[in-house]
Protein backbone atom coordinates (compact mmCIF):
# COMPACT_ATOMS: atom_id res chain seq x y z
CA UNK A 1 0.00 0.00 0.00
CA UNK A 2 1.14 3.52 -0.82
CA UNK A 3 0.68 5.93 2.14
CA UNK A 4 -2.03 8.54 1.65
CA UNK A 5 0.37 11.29 2.71
CA UNK A 6 2.75 10.29 -0.09
CA UNK A 7 -0.04 10.52 -2.65
CA UNK A 8 -1.17 13.89 -1.26
CA UNK A 9 2.35 15.32 -1.52
CA UNK A 10 2.65 13.90 -5.05
CA UNK A 11 -0.54 15.74 -6.01
CA UNK A 12 0.75 19.02 -4.54
CA UNK A 13 4.07 18.67 -6.36
CA UNK A 14 2.36 17.73 -9.63
CA UNK A 15 0.03 20.74 -9.37
CA UNK A 16 2.94 23.11 -8.71
CA UNK A 17 4.97 21.63 -11.56
CA UNK A 18 2.18 21.71 -14.12
CA UNK A 19 0.39 24.96 -13.22
CA UNK A 20 3.12 27.35 -12.08
CA UNK A 21 4.90 27.88 -15.45
CA UNK A 22 1.60 28.73 -17.18
CA UNK A 23 0.45 30.92 -14.28
CA UNK A 24 3.66 32.96 -14.23
CA UNK A 25 3.62 33.46 -17.99
CA UNK A 26 0.03 34.69 -18.14
CA UNK A 27 0.36 36.86 -15.00
CA UNK A 28 3.52 38.57 -16.31
CA UNK A 29 2.55 38.57 -19.98
CA UNK A 30 1.16 42.11 -20.18
CA UNK A 31 3.23 43.66 -17.40
CA UNK A 32 6.59 42.66 -18.89
CA UNK A 33 5.53 42.21 -22.53
CA UNK A 34 6.33 38.50 -22.64
CA UNK A 35 6.63 36.93 -26.09
CA UNK A 36 5.90 33.45 -27.43
CA UNK A 37 9.00 33.18 -29.65
CA UNK A 38 11.54 33.46 -26.78
CA UNK A 39 9.32 31.14 -24.72
CA UNK A 40 9.47 28.40 -27.37
CA UNK A 41 13.18 29.03 -27.92
CA UNK A 42 13.66 28.25 -24.23
CA UNK A 43 11.76 24.99 -24.63
CA UNK A 44 13.69 23.99 -27.76
CA UNK A 45 17.03 24.88 -26.15
CA UNK A 46 16.16 22.68 -23.15
CA UNK A 47 15.95 19.62 -25.37
CA UNK A 48 18.85 20.46 -27.72
CA UNK A 49 21.41 21.70 -25.20
CA UNK A 50 20.11 20.16 -21.97
CA UNK A 51 19.34 16.70 -23.31
CA UNK A 52 20.64 15.84 -26.80
CA UNK A 53 24.04 17.56 -26.77
CA UNK A 54 24.68 16.70 -23.12
CA UNK A 55 24.00 13.01 -23.71
CA UNK A 56 26.08 13.09 -26.90
CA UNK A 57 29.09 14.53 -25.07
CA UNK A 58 28.73 12.04 -22.22
CA UNK A 59 28.47 9.21 -24.74
CA UNK A 60 31.67 10.32 -26.48
CA UNK A 61 33.61 10.83 -23.25
CA UNK A 62 32.57 7.55 -21.61
CA UNK A 63 32.77 5.36 -24.72
CA UNK A 64 36.11 6.39 -26.24
CA UNK A 65 37.99 4.41 -23.60
CA UNK A 66 35.25 3.16 -21.30
CA UNK A 67 37.46 1.23 -18.88
CA UNK A 68 40.12 3.93 -18.69
CA UNK A 69 37.57 6.72 -18.14
CA UNK A 70 35.74 4.67 -15.54
CA UNK A 71 38.97 3.99 -13.63
CA UNK A 72 40.00 7.65 -13.87
CA UNK A 73 36.73 9.00 -12.47
CA UNK A 74 36.53 6.22 -9.87
CA UNK A 75 39.87 7.42 -8.55
CA UNK A 76 38.94 11.09 -8.91
CA UNK A 77 35.29 11.46 -7.83
CA UNK A 78 35.67 15.24 -7.38
CA UNK A 79 36.65 15.58 -11.05
CA UNK A 80 33.63 13.48 -12.04
CA UNK A 81 31.30 15.82 -10.13
CA UNK A 82 32.95 18.91 -11.62
CA UNK A 83 32.74 17.41 -15.11
CA UNK A 84 29.03 16.65 -14.77
CA UNK A 85 27.99 20.07 -13.42
CA UNK A 86 30.22 22.18 -15.66
CA UNK A 87 29.27 20.39 -18.90
CA UNK A 88 25.56 20.72 -18.14
CA UNK A 89 25.83 24.35 -17.02
CA UNK A 90 28.01 25.38 -19.97
CA UNK A 91 25.63 23.79 -22.48
CA UNK A 92 22.54 25.42 -20.98
CA UNK A 93 24.14 28.88 -20.83
CA UNK A 94 25.57 28.56 -24.34
CA UNK A 95 22.08 27.73 -25.55
CA UNK A 96 20.85 30.91 -23.89
CA UNK A 97 23.66 32.96 -25.43
CA UNK A 98 22.91 31.68 -28.93
CA UNK A 99 19.14 32.13 -28.56
CA UNK A 100 19.38 35.73 -27.34
CA UNK A 101 21.77 36.61 -30.15
CA UNK A 102 19.28 35.16 -32.64
CA UNK A 103 16.34 37.25 -31.40
CA UNK A 104 18.13 40.46 -30.34
CA UNK A 105 17.31 42.25 -33.60
CA UNK A 106 13.56 41.62 -33.26
CA UNK A 107 12.88 41.43 -29.52
CA UNK A 108 14.16 43.55 -26.67
CA UNK A 109 13.51 44.27 -23.00
CA UNK A 110 13.44 42.09 -19.91
CA UNK A 111 10.40 40.28 -21.28
CA UNK A 112 12.70 38.33 -23.61
CA UNK A 113 14.72 36.91 -20.71
CA UNK A 114 11.64 36.21 -18.62
CA UNK A 115 9.90 34.42 -21.52
CA UNK A 116 12.96 32.29 -22.28
CA UNK A 117 13.48 31.42 -18.60
CA UNK A 118 9.84 30.40 -18.15
CA UNK A 119 10.05 28.19 -21.25
CA UNK A 120 13.40 26.65 -20.32
CA UNK A 121 12.63 26.00 -16.66
CA UNK A 122 8.92 25.45 -17.17
CA UNK A 123 9.24 22.55 -19.60
CA UNK A 124 11.45 20.71 -17.10
CA UNK A 125 8.84 21.21 -14.38
CA UNK A 126 5.99 20.16 -16.70
CA UNK A 127 7.78 16.93 -17.68
CA UNK A 128 8.33 16.10 -14.01
CA UNK A 129 4.69 16.93 -13.27
CA UNK A 130 3.56 14.60 -16.04
CA UNK A 131 5.63 11.75 -14.58
CA UNK A 132 4.17 12.45 -11.15
CA UNK A 133 0.65 12.18 -12.54
CA UNK A 134 1.53 8.70 -13.84
CA UNK A 135 2.90 7.69 -10.43
CA UNK A 136 -0.19 9.13 -8.67
CA UNK A 137 -2.51 7.20 -10.95
CA UNK A 138 -0.56 3.97 -10.45
CA UNK A 139 -0.42 4.50 -6.67
CA UNK A 140 -4.19 4.97 -6.40
CA UNK A 141 -4.82 1.90 -8.55
CA UNK A 142 -2.38 -0.16 -6.45
CA UNK A 143 -4.19 0.85 -3.27
CA UNK A 144 -7.53 -0.03 -4.88
CA UNK A 145 -6.20 -3.35 -6.16
CA UNK A 146 -7.04 -2.48 -9.76
CA UNK A 147 -3.51 -2.04 -11.15
CA UNK A 148 -2.60 -4.63 -13.80
CA UNK A 149 1.12 -5.39 -14.04
CA UNK A 150 2.79 -5.40 -17.44
CA UNK A 151 6.21 -6.94 -17.97
CA UNK A 152 8.46 -8.09 -15.13
CA UNK A 153 6.40 -8.48 -11.95
CA UNK A 154 9.54 -8.51 -9.77
CA UNK A 155 10.53 -5.05 -11.05
CA UNK A 156 6.98 -3.83 -10.45
CA UNK A 157 6.95 -5.06 -6.86
CA UNK A 158 10.38 -3.51 -6.24
CA UNK A 159 9.07 -0.19 -7.53
CA UNK A 160 5.99 -0.36 -5.30
CA UNK A 161 8.12 -1.17 -2.28
CA UNK A 162 10.43 1.76 -3.04
CA UNK A 163 7.51 4.21 -3.26
CA UNK A 164 5.87 2.79 -0.13
CA UNK A 165 9.12 2.96 1.87
CA UNK A 166 10.02 6.49 0.78
CA UNK A 167 9.61 9.40 3.17
CA UNK A 168 6.37 11.17 2.07
CA UNK A 169 8.18 14.52 2.34
CA UNK A 170 10.45 13.45 -0.52
CA UNK A 171 7.52 13.78 -2.90
CA UNK A 172 6.82 17.30 -1.65
CA UNK A 173 10.48 18.19 -2.21
CA UNK A 174 10.03 17.41 -5.92
CA UNK A 175 7.57 20.27 -6.34
CA UNK A 176 9.67 22.56 -4.15
CA UNK A 177 12.72 21.76 -6.29
CA UNK A 178 10.84 22.52 -9.51
CA UNK A 179 9.81 25.94 -8.18
CA UNK A 180 13.45 26.72 -7.31
CA UNK A 181 14.64 25.47 -10.71
CA UNK A 182 12.14 27.70 -12.51
CA UNK A 183 13.31 30.73 -10.51
CA UNK A 184 16.94 29.89 -11.27
CA UNK A 185 16.31 29.52 -15.00
CA UNK A 186 14.61 32.92 -15.10
CA UNK A 187 17.47 34.52 -13.15
CA UNK A 188 20.15 32.98 -15.37
CA UNK A 189 18.24 34.04 -18.48
CA UNK A 190 18.30 37.64 -17.28
CA UNK A 191 22.07 37.45 -16.73
CA UNK A 192 22.82 36.07 -20.20
CA UNK A 193 20.35 38.50 -21.80
CA UNK A 194 22.33 41.34 -20.21
CA UNK A 195 25.57 39.77 -21.46
CA UNK A 196 24.18 39.88 -25.01
CA UNK A 197 22.42 43.26 -24.99
CA UNK A 198 24.57 45.45 -22.76
CA UNK A 199 27.91 46.73 -23.99
CA UNK A 200 30.83 45.47 -21.92
CA UNK A 201 28.71 42.90 -20.03
CA UNK A 202 29.76 39.72 -21.87
CA UNK A 203 31.54 38.61 -18.68
CA UNK A 204 28.07 37.85 -17.26
CA UNK A 205 27.99 34.77 -19.55
CA UNK A 206 30.79 32.89 -17.69
CA UNK A 207 29.30 34.17 -14.42
CA UNK A 208 26.03 32.47 -15.42
CA UNK A 209 27.94 29.21 -16.08
CA UNK A 210 29.55 29.36 -12.63
CA UNK A 211 26.24 30.10 -10.89
CA UNK A 212 24.46 27.34 -12.82
CA UNK A 213 27.22 24.93 -11.78
CA UNK A 214 26.70 25.90 -8.13
CA UNK A 215 22.96 25.24 -8.48
CA UNK A 216 23.56 21.80 -10.01
CA UNK A 217 26.23 20.85 -7.48
CA UNK A 218 24.02 19.82 -4.49
CA UNK A 219 21.87 17.42 -6.53
CA UNK A 220 24.95 15.99 -8.26
CA UNK A 221 26.60 15.42 -4.89
CA UNK A 222 23.44 13.62 -3.74
CA UNK A 223 23.26 11.46 -6.88
CA UNK A 224 26.91 10.44 -6.58
CA UNK A 225 26.49 9.60 -2.89
CA UNK A 226 28.74 12.39 -1.61
CA UNK A 227 25.76 13.82 0.32
CA UNK A 228 23.23 11.51 1.95
CA UNK A 229 20.89 14.03 3.58
CA UNK A 230 18.07 15.10 1.26
CA UNK A 231 17.29 18.19 3.35
CA UNK A 232 20.89 19.37 3.21
CA UNK A 233 20.65 19.17 -0.57
CA UNK A 234 17.55 21.38 -0.54
CA UNK A 235 19.18 23.92 1.79
CA UNK A 236 22.26 24.14 -0.46
CA UNK A 237 20.07 24.36 -3.55
CA UNK A 238 18.02 27.17 -2.02
CA UNK A 239 21.20 29.06 -1.04
CA UNK A 240 22.63 28.74 -4.57
CA UNK A 241 19.30 29.83 -6.07
CA UNK A 242 19.11 32.85 -3.76
CA UNK A 243 22.64 33.88 -4.72
CA UNK A 244 21.78 33.54 -8.41
CA UNK A 245 18.60 35.61 -8.03
CA UNK A 246 20.44 38.32 -6.09
CA UNK A 247 23.23 38.63 -8.67
CA UNK A 248 20.68 38.65 -11.47
CA UNK A 249 18.78 41.49 -9.80
CA UNK A 250 21.94 43.36 -8.85
CA UNK A 251 23.50 43.35 -12.31
CA UNK A 252 20.42 43.26 -14.55
CA UNK A 253 17.18 44.61 -13.11
CA UNK A 254 18.74 47.23 -10.86
CA UNK A 255 21.19 48.23 -13.58
CA UNK A 256 18.36 48.63 -16.08
CA UNK A 257 16.35 50.71 -13.61
CA UNK A 258 19.35 53.00 -13.11
CA UNK A 259 19.74 53.34 -16.87
CA UNK A 260 16.06 54.29 -17.17
CA UNK A 261 16.40 56.82 -14.36
CA UNK A 262 19.49 58.29 -16.03
CA UNK A 263 17.69 58.48 -19.36
CA UNK A 264 14.70 60.17 -17.71
CA UNK A 265 16.95 62.65 -15.90
CA UNK A 266 18.81 63.43 -19.12
CA UNK A 267 15.54 63.90 -20.97
CA UNK A 268 14.19 66.23 -18.27
CA UNK A 269 17.43 68.21 -18.26
CA UNK A 270 17.32 68.57 -22.03
CA UNK A 271 13.72 69.75 -21.87
CA UNK A 272 14.62 72.29 -19.16
CA UNK A 273 17.51 73.66 -21.23
CA UNK A 274 15.27 73.93 -24.30
CA UNK A 275 12.64 75.76 -22.24
CA UNK A 276 15.25 78.19 -20.90
CA UNK A 277 16.55 78.85 -24.42
CA UNK A 278 13.04 79.46 -25.69
CA UNK A 279 12.26 81.81 -22.81
CA UNK A 280 15.53 83.69 -23.35
CA UNK A 281 14.83 84.02 -27.08
CA UNK A 282 11.30 85.26 -26.39
CA UNK A 283 12.56 87.81 -23.84
CA UNK A 284 15.24 89.03 -26.27
CA UNK A 285 12.69 89.49 -29.07
CA UNK A 286 10.42 91.43 -26.70
CA UNK A 287 13.31 93.71 -25.66
CA UNK A 288 14.12 94.48 -29.31
CA UNK A 289 10.49 95.40 -29.99
CA UNK A 290 10.44 97.74 -27.00
CA UNK A 291 13.58 99.49 -28.29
Amino acid sequence: MIPGSSITFMIISAALSLVLPFAIFFIWRKKYDLKMVPLFLGIIAFFIFGEVLRDLIHSIVFNINAEGVERFFAGNPVLLILYLVIISAALHETGRLIAFNVVKSKYEGIGVGLSYGIGNGGISAIIMGYHLVSVITASIMINNGTYITEGNEADFLAGVEAIAAANPAEFLVIGFGNVITLAVQISLSMLVLSAVNKKGKLWLYPVAIILHSLVLLPETLFMTGAIKNMWLVQILLLAAAALTAYISYRFCIEYENKEEETATTTENTTESIETLVENYTTDDDTSEEDI
